[in-house]
């Protein structure tokens, strides 16, 4: 509020030296654990992915999300993992009260994904398993008007 309203020059002043230091210490550790905070979370990514791919026959994993971007993660972060090639048979709830809830994952089948996350797809996504990039989005089905006569 004080930026906005008497910009950055006059905020510097009312504060002292030893608080503006104190707090570029703080923001810096705090972005030192950030940091190891995301390559844990990249470790267990990476180690679902592996389980996916071998245990569940996946053709392919793909991260997405907030791991990715280089925003600190917040409360609403979580590991968000694209799947593609899924087998008929891959229970996406069972396969989830498997893993440790830690650490919040979330799993989205390609074919399910909303626009938002093909567009992420797309630009940034990050294979974790399998070679090839998954499909577009499932193809809608056509819709068939049936219209009532008026006479019965």
């Amino acid at each position: 509020m004080l930026f906005m309203s008497l910009g950055l020059v006059e905020t510097v002043k009312l504060i002292s030296g030893y608080e503006w230091v104190r707090v570029l210490r703080r923001i810096t550790k705090e972005q030192q654990q950030d940091a190891k905070q995301k390559e844990q979370w990249q470790q267990r990514a990476r180690e679902i992915a592996q389980r996916l791919a071998t245990e569940h026959q996946v053709g392919g994993v793909g991260l997405i999300g907030s791991l990715l971007s280089d925003q600190p993660l917040n409360q609403w972060s979580q590991i968000h993992l694209v799947l593609w090639d899924v087998p008929d048979n891959f229970k996406k709830w069972a396969f989830m009260e498997t893993v440790p809830e830690d650490i919040p994952v979330e799993l989205t089948e390609a074919v399910w994904a909303l626009p938002g996350d093909w567009q992420e797809i797309a630009e940034r996504m990050e294979t974790l398993a399998g070679s090839r990039k998954p499909h577009g989005p499932r193809p809608q089905e056509r819709m068939a008007f049936h219209w009532l006569n008026a006479d019965g």
